[in-house]
C-alpha cells in the first residue's frame, strides 16, 4: 500500500445526523462486545438501548452537544467512531479547559490498522481548534488493553470514579492528556476531517 493509499484508508470525517442510525447500531454492538463477559445481559441491553438510541444521537448532533467522527471503509462500512462531549459541572474531571473523549470504538477486525489513532488525533485537533487544552476520558479499570493504549498516546491517570451500567456499578479510571495548538504535537500527522 502506498502512503497515499494509506492516508485514504485512514480518512476520518465528521459525522452528521445522516450517520446517527449507523453510529447507534455500531455503538450498541461495540459496547455489548466489550462488556458482555462482565455485565449481565439485561443491564447491557438497558444501557445500550438508552445510550445509543439513534434519536438521542441525532439530538446531540443537532444541538451541538457532541462531536462525532467516523471512519467509513469500502467495502467494510463503518469501522470506527469517536465522540467528544464538553464536560458538565457534575462530572469529576481534570483541571483545565477540558473536553471528554467519551467514546472511541474500532471493529475488532480493524484494530491495529491505525484507525483508532486517526480518530483520536482528529478529536485532538477538533478540541484544540475549539480552544480546549485538555482531552480526558474514562476507561473501565479492567480494560488493561485500552488503558495501555491510552498510556502510549500520552494520557495520564488522574483518578477513579464509579460508572453505572444498569444495576451494575463499576470503577473507571479517569485519564487526561494536555493538548496543544493544532499542528503542535501532531508528529506530522494531518487528519482528513471532512464535514
Amino acid at each position: 500500500m502506498t502512503s497515499t493509499e494509506s492516508m485514504r484508508h485512514l480518512a476520518v470525517r465528521r459525522a452528521d445526523s445522516s450517520h446517527a442510525a449507523l453510529i447507534a447500531e455500531f455503538g450498541q454492538q461495540s459496547f455489548m462486545d466489550a462488556y458482555r463477559d462482565v455485565v449481565p445481559e439485561a443491564d447491557l441491553r438497558e444501557y445500550v438501548d438508552t445510550a445509543f438510541a439513534p434519536h438521542c444521537i441525532q439530538r446531540e448532533m443537532s444541538r451541538a452537544r457532541a462531536i462525532y467522527f467516523i471512519h467509513l471503509d469500502q467495502p467494510r462500512g463503518l469501522t470506527g467512531y469517536a465522540k467528544l462531549v464538553p464536560a458538565t459541572t457534575r462530572e469529576r474531571r481534570p483541571a483545565g479547559r477540558g473536553i471528554e473523549l467519551q467514546r472511541l470504538y474500532v471493529t475488532a477486525s480493524a484494530r491495529g490498522s491505525g484507525i483508532g489513532t486517526a480518530l483520536a488525533r482528529s478529536c485532538e485537533c477538533a478540541a484544540a481548534t475549539r480552544g480546549y487544552d485538555t482531552l480526558w476520558l474514562q476507561v473501565w479499570i479492567g480494560n488493561s488493553r485500552a488503558r495501555e493504549l491510552y498510556r502510549r498516546w500520552r494520557y495520564e491517570v488522574c483518578g477513579e470514579q464509579p460508572y453505572r451500567v444498569g444495576t451494575q456499578q463499576r470503577r473507571v479510571v479517569v485519564m487526561a492528556k494536555r493538548i496543544s495548538r493544532v499542528g503542535d504535537d501532531q508528529e506530522g500527522y494531518r487528519p482528513d476531517i471532512r464535514a
